[in-house]
C-alpha cells in the first residue's frame, strides 16, 4: 500500500500463492489481508507495527464480539475465540478474551488465552510482544507493570483502549 500523495510506503504485504488453475485462492488471500489492513486502522497508525494486518473476516468477527463485549462480556467470548481461530496472529481477539476472563475473576482462563498467544510469539512484531506482556501483567495484576506497559502502547499505537488503560491505572 502506498500514500499516494507523498509516495511513501505505508504496508507491505506478504506474497501469496495459488495455482494457476484456481488463482482466486491466491486473490482472495491477499483480499483478507489488505482489507484488515484497512479496516483495522493501519492506515492511520502513527507507526507501521511491523506485524501482518489481520485477515479481514476474523477482524469482523473480532468487531461483532467487541459490541458484544459492551453489552456481555461472557457471550462475546464466542466472537473472540472464532476470529482466533480465523487468524491466530490476530492480537486484539486474544487480549479482549483475556479480558472478559479477568473481569469475571477467571485468572487461569486468561492465562490459558495468553498461553495461545505465547504459541504465536515467532509471528508478533514488537509491538504485539508489548500487548502480550501487558496481557500477562493484567492476569496476573501486577499493577506496578499495567502502567507503564498502557503508556507505551499508546505511545506507539495510539489505540484508545490504552489511552483509557493509562487514566484508570493512573
Amino acid at each position: 500500500l502506498v500514500d499516494a500523495r507523498n509516495g511513501k510506503v505505508i504496508r507491505s504485504l506478504d506474497p501469496t500463492v495459488g495455482t494457476v488453475a484456481d488463482p482466486m485462492t491466491a486473490i482472495g488471500a491477499l483480499r483478507e489481508r489488505l482489507l484488515g489492513s484497512i479496516v483495522s486502522g493501519d492506515v492511520a497508525r502513527k507507526v507501521v507495527l511491523g506485524s501482518a494486518p489481520p485477515k479481514y473476516s476474523a477482524y469482523l468477527e473480532y468487531l461483532a464480539g467487541m459490541r458484544m463485549f459492551t453489552k456481555d462480556q461472557a457471550a462475546s467470548r464466542a466472537f473472540f475465540e472464532r476470529a482466533i481461530a480465523l487468524d491466530s496472529t490476530f492480537v486484539s481477539p486474544y487480549g479482549a478474551l483475556a479480558a472478559t476472563y479477568v473481569n469475571a475473576g477467571l485468572f487461569d482462563e486468561a492465562e490459558r488465552v495468553a498461553d495461545k498467544l505465547e504459541a504465536q510469539r515467532q509471528h508478533l512484531s514488537s509491538y504485539d510482544r508489548l500487548q502480550l506482556e501487558d496481557m500477562r501483567a493484567q492476569n496476573h495484576y501486577v499493577a506496578d507493570e499495567i502502567l507503564p506497559l498502557a503508556q507505551q502502547l499508546y505511545a506507539r499505537g495510539g489505540d484508545p483502549i490504552y489511552a483509557y488503560l493509562t487514566g484508570f491505572w493512573a
